[in-house]
């Protein structure tokens, strides 16, 4: 048996043998209790924070000392700074072994503190996900952005002057106020670029949402592929949710195109068309310039992928895409296939 607590203190007892990750069930959490060894604690993302706060979290770790049953203590921080994160934890009192799992990339296949964990958390939830047919795209370009991000609001801002934005398959905002980051006016607290007055007003003069879709006035997350914006779309513009150096992560939206067959680029982290390599996949280098991946700065790295898409605006996309059609479906096998969810499960642990 493991033993979730979350931030609230509630506990919950999962035996890990009666979960099964499915395409209708991706809880990671719960699937963090399936790879974790028996006896474990596991402590969703956001029950401790990075930072100490005079003691804020010290009722969960309470509750965590009066446990009995349980030998060992998982925290799961996916895309945050796991090295701060994992000396705020080692300031309160534990009875148990601390460890930190972390999605984020740049600890995949390094093992120099056998604290912090790598798993790919998303990478294996895409595996269960279903591929679809490769299409015959009706446009060049999609790009959907829910959470105004600093870095997002940099490429809206980019793109929306573009000759071939109209033609875009473009998506912008959420539905519902305060549960969603709308608050990003204020602050953009998981990312590093300071959004200038100058960017903010030129924001105000743009739409404030844009729907691609009629069904995409919602409040949650899809990890399917059933939109036009990879059905009707030769290339996806990932906008993934963090462009920290120091915290490169892959989500759902990453693994969106491969199971859809398009052609892509990314704004995030530096890395991630590196990372995506790393890990087996196809990235089109003979189509795509994906230079801007080893860009330092933030914004020079969105500044030069907007430029790659001026210059792919200008080549024929859907001959090219109609002449990629197999490595497409190459793409897709290896997402599906268990060699590639081999490489992060199960978890390098190793006891201290």
């Amino acid at each position: 048996m493991q033993l979730i607590i979350d931030h609230t203190g509630t506990t919950q007892q999962v035996d890990k043998n009666s979960i099964e990750l499915s395409i209708d069930n991706t809880e990671v959490i719960k699937l963090l209790c399936t790879i974790v060894p028996d006896r474990s604690i596991v402590v969703p993302e956001g029950a401790v924070g990075e930072e100490f706060n005079n003691g804020i979290d010290q009722h969960v770790f309470d509750l965590i000392n009066q446990q009995t049953d349980y030998d060992r203590i998982f925290f799961n921080n996916s895309n945050g700074r796991i090295e701060k994160f994992l000396e705020n934890c080692k300031r309160y009192n534990t009875n148990l072994p601390i460890y930190v799992t972390t999605s984020v990339n740049s600890y995949f296949r390094k093992h120099d503190n056998p604290q912090i964990i790598f798993w790919g958390q998303e990478e294996v939830i895409a595996n269960t996900q279903i591929s679809l047919p490769i299409s015959n795209p009706t446009h060049k370009f999609s790009c959907l952005n829910a959470n105004k991000w600093s870095h997002r609001i940099l490429t809206y801002i980019h793109l929306y002057d573009k000759p071939y934005f109209n033609d875009m398959i473009f998506g912008w905002g959420r539905r519902v106020p305060g549960w969603t980051k709308d608050f990003l006016e204020q602050e953009d607290f998981i990312n590093d670029i300071v959004v200038s007055d100058d960017e903010w007003a030129k924001l105000a003069t743009l739409p404030q949402r844009i729907l691609a879709h009629p069904d995409d006035d919602t409040d949650h997350n899809d990890r399917t592929t059933d939109h036009i914006a990879y059905t009707c779309a030769c290339l996806n513009i990932i906008t993934e949710t963090t462009s920290r150096n120091d915290t490169p992560q892959l989500t759902e939206k990453s693994f969106k195109p491969i199971l859809a067959g398009q052609f892509f680029i990314m704004i995030g982290s530096r890395g991630l068309i590196q990372y995506m390599r790393d890990i087996g996949f196809d990235v089109f280098d003979d189509v795509i310039d994906h230079s801007y991946d080893s860009i330092e700065d933030e914004r020079e790295r969105i500044a030069a992928a907007i430029k790659e898409l001026d210059r792919l605006n200008e080549v024929d996309l859907f001959e090219l895409h109609a002449q990629c059609k197999e490595r497409f479906v190459k793409n897709q096998q290896w997402l599906k296939s268990p060699e590639f969810v081999d490489q992060f499960l199960p978890l390098t642990y190793k006891s201290y």
